[in-house]
């Protein structure tokens, strides 16, 4: 009988333990239940492809906040909702979006001052939920600040879903405020559809809150990562600061299919019922695929596509991130304009703490000094100058 696993302490240090221990597939148990991890991309590309393994269903905290949103519905529901909303990130609805997040960005950096230490997160989070109002409702919102507390809420709530209920509550007064205005493509193409208003408020809570929460983490790991190696050009290298950023701290950390029946992947078969796990946090560190993979060198990215199945920030498959594009293209441009004229010097330079949640994230918000760039970067990396009391995890130097 496969090996019991306690994920308590650190999921993704167990995780990787069994990787190494079995290889491309481990098997093992948590509680009564089955589970397998794929680590070897030739297998995760089949998984992410295979039609015979749909995604799990969500826990129950997803569901209460979430309801039947694009995010935790399964099945026909998903495919159909998915066809529905893809529109919103087509090339031409993206045609908007440069001007959008060109114009937040310079806003944000205009507010900023030499010396002025700020949480990361939390800054790079106001910009980048601007940008999703804008992208997808046509406008700003006034209740920004009451959605990034919510969300900060969630983040914390665990498995408590009185909370829960009382947050969900509260975001669907915003969702029927915006439903009875009728206006913004999301709200406009919502109202077009044969749907009744229940999906439609777990849609658009679904979207504002995963939209921008993600790329905003990203943003923050991007900016600390080009301070602590200020001889990466982000001006030149943005797109591949991010993909390298996507790498070391995926916000999707873990991907779940169901095994309801036999399946094989390549030459394994897996057994049902089951879950088989898939997390970028063991691919995207292995040293067969990735060398020296704790070390950030953006220049991985500049040699062509990774190999199939080696990188999934986004997931894959019928259930890719239909955000993936306004991701890439918000977090590539603000890169681009914060990083040619200020850095976000960290506080402690240290390992810092990860919190796999729901999504991956900093255990603080990568608190940083505002530094302006100088006209060449150049010099060793700074040093700590505070304490924050961070230990664990980091993408170490390897210049």
């Amino acid at each position: 009988m496969p090996c019991p696993v306690d994920f308590a302490q650190d999921p993704i240090a167990s995780l990787r333990a069994l990787a190494a221990q079995q290889g491309a597939l481990a098997e093992f148990w948590v509680a009564d239940q089955r589970v397998y991890l794929a680590s070897a991309p030739d297998l995760i590309q089949r998984a992410l492809t295979c039609k015979q393994l749909p995604k799990r269903q969500g826990r129950g905290a997803a569901t209460c906040l979430l309801g039947q949103g694009l995010m935790t519905s399964q099945g026909d529901l998903n495919r159909c909702q998915r066809r529905r909303l893809r529109p919103l990130f087509s090339p031409s609805a993206q045609a908007t979006w440069p001007h959008i997040v060109h114009e937040e960005t310079e806003a944000l950096c205009q507010c900023w001052r030499p010396g002025q230490v700020l949480d990361s997160v939390a800054e790079l989070g106001r910009l980048s939920l601007a940008v999703a109002c804008r992208c997808l409702l046509g406008q700003r919102l006034p209740e920004e600040t009451m959605l990034l507390e919510s969300l900060e809420e969630i983040l914390n709530a665990g498995h408590r879903p009185a909370l829960l209920q009382t947050i969900r509550t509260r975001l669907d007064g915003l969702a029927n405020r915006l439903l009875q205005t009728g206006q913004g493509p999301l709200i406009e193409r919502l109202l077009n559809l044969p749907i009744d208003d229940e999906l439609r408020r777990d849609e658009i809570i679904t979207m504002l809150l995963g939209a921008h929460e993600t790329t905003a983490v990203t943003m923050a790991w991007c900016m600390r990562l080009l301070a602590l190696h200020p001889s990466v050009d982000a001006a030149s290298q943005a797109r591949a600061v991010v993909a390298e950023a996507l790498r070391l701290y995926p916000p999707g950390w873990i991907i779940a299919r169901q095994v309801d029946a036999p399946v094989h992947l390549g030459e394994f078969r897996l057994e049902g019922p089951a879950t088989l796990l898939m997390s970028p946090m063991v691919t995207h560190y292995l040293a067969e695929v990735w060398p020296e993979p704790e070390c950030f060198r953006p220049q991985r990215f500049a040699q062509g596509k990774p190999p199939a199945g080696s990188y999934f920030p986004f997931g894959g498959g019928d259930r890719v991130c239909i955000g993936e594009s306004m991701a890439w293209l918000e977090a590539t441009q603000a890169i681009s304009i914060m990083a040619a004229r200020w850095r976000l010097v960290p506080v402690d330079s240290g390992p810092v703490k990860l919190r796999p949640l729901a999504a991956l994230r900093p255990a603080c918000g990568l608190p940083a000094r505002v530094e302006r760039r100088p006209d060449k970067a150049c010099g060793e990396p700074p040093g700590a100058e505070d304490e924050a009391g961070l230990p664990v995890q980091k993408a170490r130097s390897c210049d």
